[in-house]
């Protein structure tokens, strides 16, 4: 085995290399995001829950991008991370004035705790859609629900 390395020609050092969610060496020129990311998106047209995306074992998730649509009804979409026990709503949208077109790309690190899923709770019988960027992370990043609540 021949060992490489990627050096920077003007100071001679070493290029970055992190250690991926996946366990992986990866030269640093991407973010996780962009080099991991996945995409879901999920529908309803009647009130109720759905679990949109979840972690793998004890692991979290990491929010990229949200995209929400809604029919104007007399109700609400609310989006939240649980994890069956804690939950912390993201944003919740009322629509009973107006139907909703909402995106946006995160900036900073919008993750879950340990275990917690990302869910959407419509109280309406209509049309609601919900796409979602995400990655996944290993249990090794990720804080269980305390930690993760005291640092933020």
């Amino acid at each position: 085995m021949i060992k490489n390395i990627l050096a920077d020609i003007n100071t001679g050092r070493s290029l970055g290399v992190n250690d991926s969610p996946l366990g992986k060496k990866e030269l640093a020129i991407a973010t996780d995001a962009s080099a991991h990311g996945v995409f879901i998106s999920t529908g309803r047209t009647t009130a109720g829950t759905t679990v949109i995306c979840s972690p793998v074992g004890d692991g979290s998730i990491v929010l990229t991008d949200l995209i929400a649509t809604a029919e104007k009804k007399a109700g609400t979409l609310l989006l939240e991370f649980s994890d069956g026990t804690n939950k912390v709503a993201l944003v919740r949208f009322y629509l009973t004035d107006a139907p909703i077109a909402f995106s946006i790309p995160f900036r900073g690190r919008w993750q879950g705790w340990k275990s917690a899923y990302l869910e959407m709770i419509t109280s309406i019988d209509g049309n609601v859609s919900v796409a979602v960027g995400y990655y996944k992370v290993g249990k090794k990043n990720s804080l269980d629900y305390n930690e993760w609540s005291t640092s933020r």
